[in-house]
């Protein structure tokens, strides 16, 4: 079967001739997403940045034998860097070790679907996001930053101290923040799941 290649290819081709302008992108651009996702599930920062350095690696030598990426580079990522720290959470506990190149390479076609509709209602938040006020951006960048000092969110009460207001005031704005994002971004969808 033969693919097109997706626009995201110039990042593969990026890879083979080690442009550091386009390889600085793709860390700029991903390694944020990924290290979240890592962080989200037992793993620290070290633990994402291993991750995404290993699926660069593996994708480097995938791109060496003629790789053609068929999805949008940020949804490929996803599926190999999943996948890589879900055997690494498995060999943690001395478990078996699936082969995760062929679990990857053989799904990825079927998660794009998926993984182009959560992109594209990630630009809807994006999008909308900017529409909303100042300090619900405060609060909302705040409640999905991930601190320094113990590479986890901030809590609740970790934002009252830092705005100076108090717990229960930032839980109820950041509640009525998350309400209005979402209702904007259902009001672009057209739905009403979110």
């Amino acid at each position: 079967m033969n693919h097109k290649a997706h626009q995201d290819q110039k990042y593969i081709e990026a890879l083979v001739v080690n442009n550091h302008q386009l390889v600085e992108e793709i860390y700029q651009n991903h390694a944020g997403d990924i290290m979240s996702l890592v962080v989200k599930n037992s793993g620290t920062v070290n633990d994402a940045k291993d991750v995404f350095q290993e699926a660069l690696l593996s994708l480097h030598k995938q791109a060496l034998g003629g790789f053609v990426l068929t999805c949008p580079l940020n949804a490929y990522l996803k599926v190999v860097c999943r996948n890589i720290w879900l055997n690494k959470l498995k060999r943690y506990k001395r478990e078996v070790v699936t082969n995760w190149d062929v679990e990857v390479y053989e799904g990825i076609a079927d998660d794009y679907e998926v993984f182009a509709k959560q992109e594209a209602e990630d630009r809807l938040i994006e999008q909308n996001f900017v529409k909303m006020g100042g300090a619900c951006q405060k609060l909302l960048r705040l409640s999905w930053t991930i601190k320094a000092d113990t590479n986890k969110y901030y809590k609740l009460k970790d934002i009252a101290e830092e705005l100076g207001q108090s717990y229960g005031y930032v839980r109820k704005k950041i509640g009525e923040c998350r309400k209005k994002i979402i209702a904007l971004v259902k009001e672009d969808l057209g739905r009403d799941e979110l």
